[in-house]
């Protein structure tokens, strides 16, 4: 890693009668330049601006459209026009005849001298002709590189998550991935991903967990299937909950001895240990993602590589004979993109989605749900209640109902079994304010007496009957983090420490039992500049219901087949 002194700066000073050497115009373009680039690499970041779509042309050639990006030194990389590549003759690609594989297509800052001129200065010294080039030609460079980078190349997916290659072998790349940050006592996932070169057979990983300071949720044990031959990359999940000491650190460990790849009837041990530690934080993740970020120093934030460049696709390539094709492109693997803030925020999109490739990236929150029912005495009214714990993204369900008396018999008492739980179910959604969906126009802010709908949500319980329960959340839209919930009316707590900065809302659940979704309607009274308002659900269902509920509509579908 090199680190880019950009600073301190020092600018020509001009006075009357100084003498101006190339020293003082070098100065002055260095000045400019090297300031520029100092704030194109702290507040924009590095990545594809607009274009540089790399886009399939036939079996061997691709085509670099025109488009703007900055790399890691805050440098412009500029393509005017787009231009159309051979792959097998581009910088960097091996021609060693094993074509089932991936390669990716690199971009780096190029400049050339142009304009070549006779400079009288340098005859003094030679005697021969001297040349100096009369212009600097600010260009790029397009190459191909066999390997995935490294992944402290990426300093904002660092920043948020460890991921570490468990195994690489025959075109198959594994990598195990892990928060930086937990909230201590919180839920969080863990992932497995696995990148494949096309035509792979089938895959079966299994690995041995070894865990300190946190818990998996089902056990030390785990097995993934990777199934089709067109699939090159795949992502699994599984969740782990973390010890409540913060303070501390967790660890999650990848054991040889129980770990292996299975390509298709090849076993592929895994060779080496790999432990990744995680620090069980007091605040929530994403303060403490923040606290390390604006703690950092000004040399680490200016670190580079020592050849900076850009991942613009990755080319999966088949071979055919003895020649190569290329399958299938993919832009940016690893999600090199700079977001215009504005636009994100006023398109309500103002939390930077995930790329595919980003291994990292933010993503929607886990809930942990807990229910549990309890006996009522029989003169008493049947209670729900709910609470959110929103620094462990945790739901605890009560269920109160009374009991039956004695030779009660109907009435629309309901006795639950011990033992007998409602299944449940919980997320979110993100409403957005300034489509106005009754004429069709864009409106710039949310206004009073306007309704709005989300997409149809499936709730995950199955068909049948369920009751759900919807919530407006305080969320400060920068760190989407949820401060509060309010449930029912809002009013109640108007005048108090505890009133909404949220505009006056009603929130309407439509079920729709056959299909096992429901929709959330939300109608503002009053007028807002928000461009969306986030909603927490959960949804709640009798076990005995979704089997009466499949029996029922078997039943209707069959009748309706037999008068059809």
């Amino acid at each position: 890693m090199q680190k880019s002194r950009f600073y301190p700066f020092e600018r020509n000073r001009y006075f009357y009668g100084k003498l101006l050497t190339v020293r003082d115009f070098e100065s002055e373009q260095t000045y400019f330049n090297d300031k520029r680039r100092l704030l194109n690499r702290l507040l924009y970041g590095t990545g594809v601006i607009a274009g540089m779509q790399v886009v399939k042309v036939d079996e061997r050639s691709f085509s670099l459209q025109a488009g703007v990006a900055l790399d890691h030194l805050g440098r412009e990389i500029v393509v005017p026009e787009p231009q159309t590549y051979n792959l097998s003759v581009v910088p960097g690609f091996v021609n060693n005849g094993e074509y089932s594989k991936y390669v990716y297509l690199c971009i780096a800052y190029d400049e050339k001298g142009k304009e070549p001129v006779f400079s009288i200065a340098n005859t003094t010294v030679r005697k021969d002709e001297v040349n100096e080039y009369n212009r600097m030609f600010e260009g790029y460079k397009v190459f191909v590189r066999e390997q995935a980078p490294e992944l402290s190349a990426f300093e904002h997916h660092n920043l948020a998550h460890t991921t570490k290659e468990v195994l690489a072998a025959g075109g198959i790349r594994i990598l195990h991935q892990v928060p930086r940050y937990v909230q201590a006592g919180s839920v969080f996932e863990a992932k497995v991903i696995v990148e494949k070169a096309l035509q792979t057979s089938e895959l079966q990983l299994e690995f041995e967990l070894m865990t300190k300071g946190c818990d998996a949720q089902n056990g030390n044990k785990l097995a993934f299937k990777v199934q089709g031959k067109s699939e090159t990359r795949s992502e699994f999940t599984y969740q782990l909950r973390a010890h409540d000491t913060p303070g501390h650190d967790a660890t999650v460990a990848i054991l040889p001895e129980g770990s292996m790849l299975m390509v298709g009837n090849e076993v592929v041990k895994v060779s080496s240990v790999s432990i990744q530690n995680i620090e069980l934080a007091a605040t929530p993740a994403r303060e403490r993602i923040l606290d390390e970020y604006f703690a950092r120093s000004l040399d680490k934030a200016l670190e580079s590589d020592s050849d900076p460049c850009l991942y613009l696709a990755k080319i999966h390539l088949q071979q055919v004979g003895a020649v190569f094709m290329i399958d299938r492109i993919e832009t940016v693997p690893f999600g090199d993109h700079i977001y215009n803030h504005s636009l994100l925020t006023n398109l309500g999109l103002d939390k930077q989605p995930a790329s595919p490739g980003a291994i990292g990236g933010a993503a929607a929150p886990n809930f942990s749900v807990n229910s549990v029912a309890e006996r009522l005495p029989s003169d008493a009214d049947p209670k729900l209640d709910v609470a959110y714990d929103p620094s462990k993204q945790e739901f605890t369900f009560t269920l109160g109902v009374p009991e039956g008396k004695p030779g009660q018999g109907g009435g629309g008492t309901t006795v639950i079994n011990k033992g007998h739980t409602p299944k449940t179910a919980a997320g979110m959604t993100d409403i957005l304010l300034f489509p106005n969906q009754r004429s069709g126009k864009i409106n710039p802010f949310g206004k009073a007496e306007r309704t709005y709908y989300s997409d149809e949500i499936e709730h995950g319980l199955g068909v049948g009957n369920v009751f759900v329960q919807a919530g407006i959340e305080e969320c400060d839209s920068l760190l989407n983090q949820g401060d509060a919930v309010y449930y029912g009316d809002q009013d109640v707590f108007t005048g108090s420490d505890h009133e909404s900065f949220l505009p006056k809302t009603s929130l309407g659940v439509l079920v729709y039992p056959k299909k096992g979704t429901f929709r959330i309607g939300l109608k503002l009274h009053g007028s807002t500049e928000m461009s969306k308002l986030r909603v927490r659900w959960w949804a709640m269902q009798d076990p005995d219901e979704q089997a009466v509920a499949r029996g029922r509509y078997q039943s209707e579908a069959a009748s309706a087949d037999d008068e059809f």
